[in-house]
């Protein structure tokens, strides 16, 4: 009993273990710091790398780029805000949230391929994150929902007659899963034309490591989970340009109290709740080499979902889907389908989705982020 027990819980610890961490700590190797300005670093949208050795050339990612505006919200709070217009015509507006640990920056690699195509990009911070007041402290589930739902009422005011999407990462498409899939009168939604949710960070991870991490929270709610702690081997991205740039970027959080770990933990469960429940128009886009979001976990819901919800599966798309060098598929995607919903995506993430979900590979390999060690004989 007690075995298993341990065989249950160790892999879902783990996976917060490398959750909590994975935009803040990212292993920067010795041929990172030694590698050539890369050729397609312009088209990154990343600030440019200056002539030197080493960390020298990253000087640029170091510097703060200031929000383009900020958000009034209730209490008076000041949400700063990254704003990308669109080029010539406005076509739609989306409204985007980052991830855990991350900041208003996590757009600018495609931000332009938005705007090129007449999208505004409104990307705030998410209250506790980036640039905001109560940085580094976890700012509750109802807060990140409730600051949702009134920026959307903002830049609904402020582009009246434009369609408004909606667009989260990870931790952001969470809170959007969880105020959508759950509506109440009070949280009343301005006119939404559809919601993206990229690597959506769902997951139940169980009683047993739900009953350990409380009671590790209520002893120490303080307890600091540092970047030098991070498991090795786990990859977001496999842009480095794009790794180092959120590891030097001074908004980025890189340590995270345990009280902040227990947060996600409940948001991931409401969203994995709510996921089934969420209007259409729907996306939702997975990655094959997502290793912070594990198959077990996107597998079974994706196949619980209505078939009205698109499914778009990118089989060599990492955590961080659209800073992969591959960005401008999945953003195509993303275009293809806000301007033409019944399209088939020009990347094959349909028919991708559907062989997926139809061989249900998780299902041969029950702890895929479980270290080796712990399954051998």
């Amino acid at each position: 009993m007690l075995v298993n027990f341990h065989f249950r819980i160790i892999p879902s610890l783990f996976w917060l273990w490398c959750i909590s961490f994975f935009s803040s700590s990212f292993p920067l190797s010795s041929h990172a710091h030694s590698q050539q300005a890369h050729p397609q670093q312009a088209q990154y949208g990343l600030p440019p790398l200056e002539k030197g050795k080493g960390v020298e050339k990253f000087a640029n990612f170091k510097k703060l780029i200031p929000p383009d505006l900020y958000f009034t919200l209730s209490h008076h709070r000041k949400i700063p805000v990254r704003l990308w217009r669109a080029e010539g015509k406005e076509k739609a507006v989306i409204l985007a949230f980052h991830g855990f640990n991350d900041s208003r920056d996590a757009w600018e690699i495609p931000a332009a391929l938005f705007t090129q195509n007449g999208i505004t990009l409104y990307a705030p911070d998410l209250e506790g994150f980036g640039g905001t007041a109560e940085r580094g402290h976890w700012p509750t589930t109802k807060t990140l929902v409730n600051d949702a739902l009134q920026e959307a009422w903002l830049v609904h005011s402020f582009h009246p007659n434009v369609p408004l999407y909606l667009m989260g990462e990870s931790m952001g498409a969470a809170v959007l899963m969880v105020l959508e899939g759950n509506p109440t009168p009070l949280k009343k939604l301005p006119p939404v034309a559809g919601t993206i949710y990229l690597a959506p960070a769902i997951r139940q991870i169980g009683t047993a490591a739900n009953i350990a991490l409380d009671i590790a929270t209520a002893l120490a709610p303080d307890w600091t989970l540092e970047p030098s702690d991070m498991p090795k081997g786990i990859k977001a991205s496999n842009n480095q340009l794009a790794l180092i740039r959120t590891y030097y970027n001074p908004l980025t959080l890189h340590s995270t109290p345990l009280s902040s770990v227990a947060g996600l933990v409940e948001l991931m469960d409401l969203a994995y709740e709510a996921a089934p429940k969420v209007p259409v128009p729907a996306l939702i886009i997975y990655g094959g080499k997502d290793q912070l979001i594990p198959q077990d976990s996107m597998g079974p819901l994706a196949k619980t979902l209505p078939s009205s919800i698109r499914f778009d599966f990118i089989p060599n798309g990492h955590h961080l889907l659209l800073r992969d060098k591959e960005y401008a598929t999945t953003t195509t995607d993303i275009l293809t389908w806000i301007f033409t919903t019944s399209t088939f995506l020009p990347s094959g993430g349909d028919i991708a989705a559907a062989a997926w979900i139809a061989s249900a590979p998780w299902e041969s390999d029950p702890f895929p982020l479980a270290p080796a060690a712990l399954l051998d004989p």
